[in-house]
């Protein structure tokens, strides 16, 4: 026959070129153990926040902090200081809610709208059922209300419930937060939650 015959190759040669593929496989392995969280992350698709972006400067709009180990769920913002006075000078706000030591409400249905308006210094009350005014000063975020005087009308149960917890809560310094168009004034146990006033 004029064909060349196959060589055979040596039997020793298939162990080897065992051994050389499974050092190959471990060092890949090792290779991809090595990888950093943050490859791994997006490798997996993972969203994941650069450092860039984790280290706020204190005097930003908003401050990150991060316990010490850093997870989503561990990750807390806070926003910046606002000022109150801006938000609450002429602005009109009406009674939502209540809460104090005892229980926490909604202003019940078929009394008149309690309101609170804040202008120059002064704010003007109406508690479904009197009407007055206090003057009040702006410290951060503490509203303090100097003794607020009202009209001395007999009120209907529901009004008058609605009325106490506000001379409750409007007495003296309180702590005022705002959210979406929600404004929360708090004194100890006591809170009143009002809702910007937009019947006009």
């Amino acid at each position: 026959m004029n064909g060349r015959r196959a060589r055979r190759v040596p039997s020793i040669v298939w162990p080897l070129v065992l051994l050389a593929t499974v050092i190959g496989l471990g060092l890949f392995a090792a290779e991809r153990v090595a990888r950093s969280p943050v490859d791994a992350a997006v490798g997996s698709g993972a969203v994941v926040a650069t450092t860039a972006l984790d280290v706020v400067s204190p005097t930003s709009a908003v401050a990150t902090t991060t316990t010490p180990s850093t997870t989503a769920a561990s990750t807390t913002t806070t926003a910046a200081p606002f000022d109150v006075g801006l938000i609450l000078e002429g602005s009109e706000w009406e009674l939502d809610a209540w809460v104090n030591p005892d229980d926490a409400e909604a202003v019940p249905r078929g009394i008149r709208d309690s309101t609170l308006q804040f202008e120059a210094g002064v704010a003007t009350v109406d508690t479904s059922c009197n009407t007055g005014s206090a003057d009040y000063t702006i410290s951060g975020n503490q509203v303090t209300f100097a003794s607020l005087v009202l009209t001395e009308l007999a009120c209907d149960p529901l009004a008058a419930m609605v009325e106490e917890s506000i001379v409750d809560t409007l007495d003296g310094t309180t702590t005022v937060s705002f959210a979406a168009g929600v404004l929360f004034i708090d004194r100890d146990d006591y809170r009143l939650v009002y809702l910007a006033d937009r019947r006009d």
